[in-house]
């Protein structure tokens, strides 16, 4: 079931389902899109907008902006390497001994960039994982 800032909860099958209020604060959860493995800024520029400026709330407010940010500077420090240089960067995980200043300058973003992401989405996982153990607890009673 799934609700988008609305008080009714729908199903697939599009018919209306009311839970009880201590349930839904029980087992509820918000599934944020950088729970994914797959996740594109773009689509959330106006979101992230509004974080910087203090006209929205976020649990992870201050995580989420700054990797916002990293996201930014890596995406222009793509820019100044290569398709070549990125793919042995990325994917080779074997730089050579030697980096160029463009080169180590992406390297150390990409790392960065992972590295948040990955401590943002661990956070939700856990999140989810704990409400839906709950879940299973109260259904196996």
């Amino acid at each position: 079931m799934w609700r988008i800032d609305a008080e009714l909860f729908f199903r697939d099958d599009a018919n209306l389902v009311v839970l009880p209020d201590e349930f839904v604060q029980q087992f509820s959860f918000v599934l944020y899109p950088y729970v994914a493995s797959e996740f594109y800024w773009s689509v959330h520029e106006q979101a992230v907008t509004q974080l910087r400026t203090g006209k929205a709330q976020h649990p992870v407010r201050e995580l989420i902006i700054e990797l916002a940010s990293v996201a930014e500077e890596l995406e222009q420090a793509e820019q100044e390497i290569t398709s070549e240089e990125y793919k042995m960067l990325v994917y080779d995980n074997l730089p050579p001994i030697q980096l160029t200043p463009e080169q180590g300058a992406f390297l150390q973003l990409f790392r960065r960039n992972r590295m948040l992401y990955e401590e943002i989405q661990t956070q939700e996982l856990q999140k989810i994982e704990q409400k839906l153990y709950r879940l299973y607890e109260w259904c196996s009673v």
